[in-house]
């Protein structure tokens, strides 16, 4: 069994941004590290509060301690405040109910703090797979981008992201090729993220999907992933079973013997809420540029090296969680190297069959004409002299194609 983390182990830290000594202990709700300042700078005072704090239960005391309850605006909550005081009374109010519905199943109760660019991506990344069309896309981000602004005019001091359009968002194709996988797995120091990587490659999994993937989905008898845990309603976002490869069985297996928590992504004994920075700073150090290789990239790589390899396009929907191949066929099929090969060879013997036709080589067909002139032997034509060629005129000399 994989051994607990203390929840209530606290200890002294330092952070660059105060000159007072922090208490550090894990919020096993929010998977998070958190900070308490001690309120001293003095070493051995901080320590005295720690032997205090311990003595009195750890970290649980932290979470006994008063704090002001503050109302966190999720994206349900705003759509459904806007909705339900503005939006249905315009014209538009079946649309904008549509849309909130769509957004409401993909994002659940997130604060909208936390609506950020690369949520905000997936979400058109995920519509995209749907086979919904960018135009309605941009519509449903409207519905979004509208109920923030509404909820800001109603309590000014709330913060709220920039809704982005289909335009600035719509995902550009981005895979790496193999040798730049080698490359950010070379670059990438944390074992944590290696993994990381390398199930994002080998399940295709969502970013959240292999996150939140605990060591009881991962079957090592049948070599097989279930993305979406037991107990778990499938949502729109659907969880697939994937089947090990040889590589990512090995990787697996080892991280299993040395793993502190029940989650398979884990770091310093504690589950993993966001990869996100460490896996920017991991593709930097490989040298992209910022913001060309996300998580999200891992899972379209996968897609194309399927579609190279010229795996059915059934099959890869299926490995991808969708229901249909609409979405592979779109952006995947032309990666295969039978795509379009039938009709291409169709039209190429259609015109070998006119191959030598002269319409498709004049050029060449005039060269013959000339060689074939030239070697029947024919009457001899007298030599007209310069002077008869001049003429009396005084004018360009008239030459042999010009004469009648």
């Amino acid at each position: 069994m994989p051994r607990k983390p203390d929840y209530d182990h606290v200890e002294l830290a330092r952070r660059p941004d105060s000159p007072y000594w922090q208490y550090r202990y894990y919020d096993p709700f929010s998977r998070k590290v958190r900070f308490r300042s001690t309120g001293t700078a003095d070493q051995a005072e901080a320590q005295r509060l720690l032997r205090d704090v311990i003595r009195s239960g750890g970290a649980s005391t932290f979470k006994t301690d008063p704090q002001p309850k503050t109302v966190v605006l999720t994206v349900p909550g705003a759509l459904q405040a806007y909705y339900d005081r503005y939006a249905c009374n315009i014209a538009s109010a079946v649309q904008a109910k549509i849309a909130m519905r769509h957004l409401t199943s993909y994002h659940g109760p997130l604060p909208v703090v936390d609506l950020s660019e690369e949520c905000q991506q997936e979400y058109v990344n995920h519509r995209l797979e749907e086979g919904i069309s960018p135009k309605t896309i941009s519509r449903e981000l409207s519905v979004l981008r509208a109920s923030l602004y509404f909820a800001k005019e109603k309590d000014p001091s709330l913060t709220i992201p920039t809704i982005l359009d289909v335009p600035e968002l719509e995902p550009r194709g981005r895979w790496l090729k193999l040798e730049e996988f080698n490359k950010l797995l070379e670059k990438t120091k944390s074992p944590h993220i290696r993994l990381y990587m390398l199930l994002g490659i080998a399940t295709a999994g969502r970013p959240s999907a292999i996150l939140d993937l605990r060591w009881d989905q991962v079957d090592f008898g049948s070599r097989v992933i279930y993305l979406n845990p037991q107990g778990r309603a499938q949502t729109a976002k659907k969880r697939p079973i994937v089947r090990m490869t040889e590589i990512l069985y090995q990787a697996l297996l080892k991280a299993h013997a040395e793993r502190r928590t029940d989650y398979v992504i884990e770091y310093g004994g504690y589950a993993v809420n966001s990869i996100r920075t460490a896996f920017r700073e991991a593709a930097a150090l490989a040298g992209f540029a910022k913001g060309d290789v996300t998580p999200y990239v891992l899972r379209h790589t996968a897609a194309t090296w399927m579609a190279q390899d010229g795996v059915p396009l059934w099959e890869i929907a299926n490995y991808l969680g969708h229901k249909t191949t609409r979405m592979v066929e779109k952006y995947y099929a032309h990666f295969d190297p039978g795509y379009q090969e039938k009709a291409r060879a169709a039209l190429d013997r259609r015109l070998d069959a006119i191959a030598d036709a002269p319409q498709l080589h004049p050029r060449r067909a005039m060269g013959e004409r000339k060689e074939l002139r030239a070697a029947q032997p024919g009457p001899e034509k007298p030599m007209k002299s310069v002077q008869k060629m001049v003429g009396a005129t005084g004018i360009e000399p008239v030459t042999p194609t010009m004469s009648t």
